[in-house]
């Protein structure tokens, strides 16, 4: 009966830690493999929490078999899975520490004579479980707390000190005083001020975080306007020349005309490559018969090409092409100006290459010469000094690409950086 108790129990804390993962990380598995090692997380747990190992050894056990298992079953990085497993541990613990301490100290017996209480220690732990999974279910619908995933830095550390540290504390009181009748009412109250602390701790962290991805989502958004108004701006100059070309478009055949008529071929011919080399600069050189891809394509090949770059472009006819305008601007604006970026660092030559093909799938690749760059945890740091308005491109081409529900890939070698992505059509 105790072992069925024990897996009761154990099950209740499996299911905390479950809503728990879901309130912090995105999952990295299907639903089914998430079940399966939740539940394969479980039954190892049973192998040693009723063994006579040491209490340290089992503490020790359940933390790096909770992390393991968060690093299978979510995203994230590895610190993130460390600091989300410290966090509900110390959580678990202090619910147990509340209700056992502070049921011995209302009935007024130790907490080891509670222990040989058979009902009463099983109703009183029981309804701690029941507690935490209910702190758990609300951890997980209040979305404050669905932003800490990011957090970076100084606010990692705090947030990891500070789980590890009341962890710490718990397993000290229950070690060196689990015995000891007449302190129950302080540790009840130390163990109060201490889940308070953490709910405080984890609020605070939460706002600190949603209010760093509202700077952030500010800044894109300004990023946004700033690609549209530059990509209007240079429709608008392309328009303008288009319609200089198309009235000059009359007077040069009838110049052609003349001298072909007095029988200057030579100058006819000659005036002829000086229309045809003015053409080489023309504006529209790209035409995949989708007005939007056509304007960015256009107006970042005049750019590169003032910058030195030899830009070739492949495209086919993309009129099938159905994706939002916001994010194929944004789309294409970021990885052709990363691409442009990256060439102006380079001392040689200058080269990048653009294909977008439509077929089952809209085929998307991006290729230049550029530096030797870092790619860490599917990312590149930005060396910019202001990192609150730069770095963001790829983040949003990223953002842009999960909404799409697209795959995609970038890698450095050899002077090359490449960026292609399959987006479903």
């Amino acid at each position: 009966m105790e072992k069925i108790i024990s897996a009761f129990w154990s099950a209740l804390e499996m299911c905390s830690q479950l809503l728990f993962w879901k309130a912090i990380f995105q999952p990295r598995v299907q639903k089914r493999i998430y079940l399966l090692v939740v539940v394969a997380v479980w039954a190892l747990n049973q192998l040693y929490i009723n063994s006579t190992l040491p209490s340290e050894l089992i503490a020790g056990l359940t933390l790096l078999l909770y992390t393991v298992a968060s690093c299978i079953v979510n995203k994230g990085k590895w610190h993130q899975h460390i600091l989300t497993t410290f966090i509900f541990v110390g959580f678990s613990g202090i619910f147990d520490t509340i209700f056992l301490y502070g049921a011995s100290s209302m009935i007024g017996i130790s907490v080891s004579d509670l222990v040989w209480r058979k009902f009463s220690y099983v109703v009183i732990v029981t309804s701690g479980k029941l507690f935490l999974l209910l702190g758990a279910w609300i951890f997980y619908r209040f979305p404050v707390f669905r932003k800490t995933q990011s957090l970076e830095g100084k606010w990692l550390f705090l947030s990891l000190l500070f789980p590890i540290t009341s962890t710490a504390t718990l397993l000290l009181i229950f070690n060196n005083f689990q015995d000891e009748a007449d302190i129950s009412v302080e540790i009840v109250f130390f163990c109060a001020v201490l889940a308070i602390a953490n709910i405080a701790i984890l609020y605070a962290i939460g706002l600190v975080q949603d209010s760093t991805e509202r700077l952030k989502e500010n800044a894109l958004l300004s990023q946004q306007m700033e690609i549209q108004t530059d990509n209007i701006v240079a429709l608008e100059k392309s328009y303008r020349a288009q319609r200089r070309a198309t009235h000059e478009f009359k007077n040069q055949l009838q110049a052609i005309s003349d001298l072909l008529a007095l029988g200057e071929i030579d100058e006819a011919k000659k005036y002829i490559q000086t229309i045809q080399g003015q053409q080489t600069t023309r504006i529209f050189c790209v035409n995949s018969h989708h007005p939007i891809i056509d304007a960015v394509l256009n107006h970042k090949y005049q750019t590169a090409r003032e910058h030195g770059i030899d830009v070739q472009i492949k495209v086919n006819d993309l009129s099938g092409v159905a994706l939002e305008t916001d994010q194929l601007v944004v789309l294409l604006s970021n990885l052709l100006d990363n691409a442009i970026e990256g060439c102006c660092r380079v001392d040689g030559e200058r080269n990048l290459y653009c294909s977008i093909i439509a077929d089952d799938d809209l085929l998307l690749s991006v290729r230049n010469t550029s530096q030797p760059v870092k790619i860490w945890n599917n990312t590149i740091a930005t060396s910019k000094k202001s990192k609150i308005n730069h770095g963001y491109g790829l983040s949003q081409v990223q953002s842009i690409l999960g909404q799409l529900h697209a795959e995609y890939a970038f890698d450095y070698q050899d002077g090359w950086f490449t960026f292609v992505a399959e987006i479903p059509l």
